[in-house]
């Protein structure tokens, strides 16, 4: 009679690689939550002044903005803060003179705003997350929306 060769039950190696990607993904998830956790729940909210500068407006936008108006990020939703202040001036723009030399010009059918915008978010050494979770800088680009504007605007300042 033949025997029936047993089939190996041994631990072999693609069994130590699944048991691998197994670990790795509940590691992914613990740190996930635990970023998230130190990010938003543990942290003590700011209250931070966040300026900004949008260029070449029409005077409807101008007139459309007023203090206490409430902005929120146009692309997720989220609130961003409350317009404190602004000031506008016609918009300014750097040209060539006749010698080919640059000057600067003005186009008094736009304006440029300059503005503050207040906010809540946590204030961490990579930069500001408006309500935890939007990261700003200086420089940074949004588009912000209210209930009468809708507004490209550059941060310039966050204190």
């Amino acid at each position: 009679m033949k025997e029936k060769k047993s089939s190996k039950t041994g631990f072999n190696v693609i069994d130590l690689l699944i048991v691998i990607i197994v670990l790795g993904c509940i590691a992914g998830i613990i740190y996930r939550y635990n970023l998230v956790d130190r990010l938003i729940v543990d942290s003590k909210r700011d209250e931070v002044s966040v300026k900004f500068i949008t260029a070449a407006v029409s005077k409807d936008i101008e007139d459309k903005l007023s203090d206490g108006d409430v902005f929120y990020i146009e692309s997720s939703g989220e609130l961003f803060g409350t317009l404190s202040d602004h000031t506008s001036t016609d918009n300014s723009y750097v040209a060539s003179d006749d010698n080919g030399m640059p000057v600067i010009s003005y186009n008094k059918e736009l304006r440029d705003i300059e503005g503050t915008i207040t906010c809540k978010g946590v204030m961490r050494d990579e930069g500001f997350f408006v309500d935890g979770t939007q990261f700003i800088a200086p420089g940074s680009e949004l588009i912000l929306e209210s209930i009468n504007v809708r507004v490209s605007v550059i941060i310039t300042e966050i204190s």
